[in-house]
């Protein structure tokens, strides 16, 4: 089968859906290819597993600002704002999370971190010990990785950014009732999919880009808006022709992939603290438990674990059935209940997917200019999308966004014909 099109779209998660949405509201031909039989990418909801859908991948809308709510709005799609969280830490008592955060926002930087400097060092640099750091902190520890793998300059022009748009105030994250999928499937009415579509060539070489799938599809187009994770690109499943130029490839490979588990644990009846929406023990494995069936209305409760970074690694280390014992064991000590028995529990994780490999993209130190390079466009053929490209790395907001950056992009080059 051969096929051409005025744009092809690689992946169909919410960066590809979305660049293949505005390209052809704006009259072109495209065409998406997914490898998996499904659309979203790392958007995953699994409405079998609880009477409440469970997400696999992506959960929640980050801030107020976030660009996903357009979506949201045009569809009329209920959301609720998650609420209470409690949270202890050193002093070995449950707070709320507000009352640990207060100074969080008046935390200010004496100096700028350096490229090269991670969070745990650039903080050792201020004579900052661990147990003053902000919560700031130890909540990219429990979402992204250790702070010895992360870019402190990175992060402080997120979090500086952050809270310049207002995502870090108030109620900052919201839950979307009905499943998480209604975004991409939104987005995806009525765009061009073929699925089982896996990519193993891009020959770039001509004017017009050739892209083989281990299928045995030819498809052909002047341009090609590349969507794929991190870690398959870093795995080489996909070759280039020519090669990718070498600061194309440094960017990719300077790139790192988080390490993330979650746990869907379903109980028959209501287990969390009335009124509490999430519990984080810092010192937990995993340290985050939330109530996804809050505002649903289900009889049943249905509680995600997450832990990231070296609380990930030893949840996958011993394997879904001792990972989930481990887990458990958490969650009784949690919530102080030692009777604790699920009526069903899974531990999931995207590392061992080969068309994800890995949860969410993150900056190492000395890595600090890869997410620019690899956004680029090359060759005026091959665009760049996808959440590690954006500066919102790591949400389906910054997917999204740059989903719609590459659109644009693609517009643009075409106009100047």
């Amino acid at each position: 089968m051969k096929v051409n099109t005025e744009v092809l779209v690689i992946g169909a998660g919410m960066a590809g859906l979305k660049a293949a949405r505005d390209l052809q509201d704006a009259g072109l031909a495209v065409q998406v290819l997914e490898a998996r039989d499904r659309i979203g990418g790392r958007i995953h909801t699994d409405r079998d597993f609880a009477p409440v859908p469970a997400e696999m991948g992506a959960e929640l809308i980050h801030g107020l600002g976030a660009e996903t709510w357009e979506i949201v709005r045009q569809q009329g799609i209920a959301t609720r704002p998650v609420r209470r969280i409690l949270m202890r830490g050193n002093k070995g008592r449950w707070q709320p999370l507000e009352e640990v955060s207060n100074g969080d926002r008046d935390w200010e930087l004496p100096v700028l971190p350096q490229d090269h400097e991670s969070v745990q060092a650039y903080l050792s640099r201020l004579r900052v010990s661990p147990n003053e750091y902000p919560d700031l902190v130890h909540r990219l520890r429990i979402d992204t990785a250790e702070l010895h793998e992360v870019s402190a300059l990175e992060v402080a022009q997120q979090v500086s950014a952050q809270l310049e748009e207002g995502e870090l105030e108030g109620d900052a994250d919201f839950r979307v009732h009905g499943g998480y999928d209604q975004l991409v499937h939104a987005l995806a009415d009525g765009l061009h999919i073929h699925h089982g579509a896996q990519v193993e060539l891009i020959d770039y070489s001509g004017l017009e880009v050739r892209v083989y799938c281990t299928n045995g599809a030819l498809f052909t187009a002047p341009r090609v808006i590349l969507t794929l994770p991190v870690g398959v690109l870093q795995s080489r499943m996909v070759r280039f022709l020519p090669a990718l130029p070498a600061s194309r490839q440094a960017a990719v490979d300077a790139l790192k992939m988080s390490d993330v588990v979650k746990l869907h644990v379903y109980f028959d009846a209501p287990v969390f603290p009335p009124g509490v929406d999430g519990m984080v023990d810092l010192d937990g494995t995993p340290p985050y438990w939330w109530n996804a069936s809050s505002g649903s209305g289900a009889q049943g409760e249905l509680l995600v674990g997450w832990g990231a970074g070296d609380a990930a690694r030893r949840l996958i280390a011993l394997g879904p059935q001792d990972g989930l014992a481990l887990a458990l064991d958490q969650l009784r000590g949690v919530l102080g209940r030692a009777d604790l028995k699920p009526a069903a529990a899974r531990l999931h994780h995207w590392n061992a997917d080969p068309f994800a490999r890995g949860a969410y993209s993150f900056v190492p130190p000395g890595a600090h200019q890869a997410r620019s390079v690899l956004s680029a466009p090359l060759e005026d053929r091959l665009f760049w999308a996808g959440e590690a490209t954006d500066s919102r790395y790591g949400t389906v907001h910054g997917a999204y966004r740059s989903g719609a950056r590459a659109a644009v992009e693609v517009l643009a080059r075409i106009a100047q014909r």
